[in-house]
């Protein structure tokens, strides 16, 4: 069994301190009977806080349905609620039948003795690399999906765009996303770091998260990423050029923190071809 704990610094209900670290309501009320502690006494769904109080969580063991395998996948970060990874193209999360990102968490999970099931806070598409989160239990889930963090990706596309901001509005069309007045609204900003004769190497910031919404985005300037097969064109021996290599967020315990990666080497080999 997994314990996780909350420290009270003001005068406060139970229902409404919990909230304000996330847990919904509907995870709150399905677990305060028997696996709410405060100072070590079973809580009341009307218990009232003062500063000092500990709030202890009990989360029961779950069955986790991947086989855990050792894919050697950088860990970039860890701590008592997430891991934040680095991975690599042509991976899929947690397609069944081939091995996966999944796989891999679930060693990570064996190794730690980690009785929870696999949940991921990001995604990425299987031909896209990088910054992968994932959290160790369902309060660390619900924590991170309810709290906003910056993501930005490296690409390598066609062309020479300009330093820009791309606002879409976005609709999901079958496997791909397509520009709509009457979708979602997205923000994409492009910074171009360095051109290559006909390609450039830019960095991306979203301040949206839209399905494929970097990769339209780009579509939409007339600059695809390369070797996009679906927005784009595919080249073979490369999988695409986009990689999450940086996201800044705050922690579980008030602490905030950047974590970056390396330009991966397929974008050294394809800009040095």
């Amino acid at each position: 069994m997994t314990q996780i704990s909350f420290d009270v610094d003001k005068k406060i209900r139970l229902d409404e301190f919990l909230k304000s670290n996330h847990i919904s309501k509907n995870l709150f009320l399905s677990i305060y009977k028997d696996d709410i502690f405060i100072n070590g006494k079973h809580a009341k769904r009307n218990s009232k806080l003062k500063p000092g109080d500990k709030v202890t969580i009990n989360l029961r063991d779950e069955e986790n349905n991947y086989k855990p395998i050792n894919l050697y996948i950088e860990v970039l970060y860890e701590d008592d609620d997430i891991f934040v990874l680095n991975k690599p193209d042509k991976l899929t999360m947690n397609t069944e039948g081939v091995e996966s990102l999944a796989n891999f968490v679930s060693y990570l999970f064996e190794q730690r003795n980690i009785n929870q099931k696999v949940r991921f806070i990001n995604r990425l598409d299987q031909d896209t690399s990088g910054v992968v989160m994932v959290a160790k239990n369902k309060i660390a889930q619900a924590y991170y999906q309810k709290t906003s963090f910056e993501k930005k990706y490296l690409a390598i596309v066609k062309g020479n765009p300009k330093n820009q901001k791309i606002q879409l509005n976005l609709k999901r069309d079958g496997i791909k996303t397509e520009i709509d007045e009457n979708g979602k609204n997205s923000v994409t900003i492009l910074q171009n770091l360095k051109n290559y004769g006909d390609y450039s190497l830019v960095s991306l910031k979203l301040l949206t998260g839209r399905t494929h919404q970097i990769r339209v985005s780009m579509e939409y300037i007339n600059c695809p990423i390369v070797a996009d097969s679906l927005y784009g064109e595919k080249i073979e021996g490369f999988s695409q050029m986009l990689h999450a290599n940086e996201i800044e967020f705050v922690d579980m315990k008030r602490n905030k923190h950047i974590i970056t990666t390396e330009i991966p080497q397929r974008f050294n080999k394809f800009l040095n071809n």
